[in-house]
């Protein structure tokens, strides 16, 4: 796909790409071939840390002996309330009672930083600004980094920060055993006077620009 003729469609697309790599990673886990089943459910949470997503998650971290990390995971998907008519809060109640019995500590102190702070990269500034700036990017992720990147608003500046987007290490968001692309949009801020800018990827399923270029 062209990034630049991305519609809210194409991000619709990507949400339910995140919910399939999910799907696939729980049932990869039920047959026991774990390696794979936390390549995509890795992916699938990073995306999009929902409870249902991390409860799969923690439950292969749990599973391949990684009980502090299943922990952490844990507290930053669920928002702390179990309501009987929701199974997956009440069974990741559960898993984080059962894990501290055990004797990990809770290491999530503020849970929606935490999750915000997910989404905050930075990114050595490479052009002089008198004033802030700020400019969207549209990305094309594939297995192992950022495929393509395009300014789709804001600061036409910034369009030389592009090959620096490229070279972006990110977590894993999509799984290794994955030929697919996934798109998302995040916005670079730069202020006058610092050494980088903030790169902050958007909420998964979100479109922050119709049209390229502007």
């Amino acid at each position: 796909m062209d990034i630049g003729s991305a519609n809210q469609q194409s991000f619709q697309q990507a949400s339910l790409l995140v919910m399939a790599w999910d799907t696939l990673g729980y049932i990869l886990l039920h047959q026991n071939h774990l390696d794979e089943a936390r390549d995509y459910l890795d992916a699938a949470w990073h995306n999009d840390p929902r409870l249902t997503l991390g409860l799969h998650y923690g439950d292969v971290l749990q599973k391949l002996g990684q009980k502090a990390e299943a922990l952490r995971v844990d507290q930053l998907s669920w928002n702390g309330i179990a309501s009987g008519s929701d199974p997956d809060a009440l069974r990741m109640k559960s898993s984080i009672q059962e894990l501290q019995r055990q004797g990990f500590k809770a290491s999530v102190v503020a849970r929606t930083t935490e999750l915000q702070n997910m989404r905050i990269f930075h990114i050595p500034q490479l052009a002089k600004h008198s004033t802030a700036v700020s400019a969207m990017f549209r990305l094309q992720l594939q297995a192992g980094g950022i495929r393509d990147a395009l300014r789709v608003s804001g600061e036409a500046s910034l369009d030389s920060e592009e090959d620096a987007i490229r070279k972006l290490v990110l977590p894993t968001l999509v799984p290794a055993h994955s030929d697919a692309y996934l798109l998302r949009d995040a916005e670079m801020y730069c202020e006058p006077g610092e050494k980088s800018c903030e790169f902050v990827l958007m909420p998964l399923g979100s479109i922050a620009a119709e049209q390229a270029g502007n």
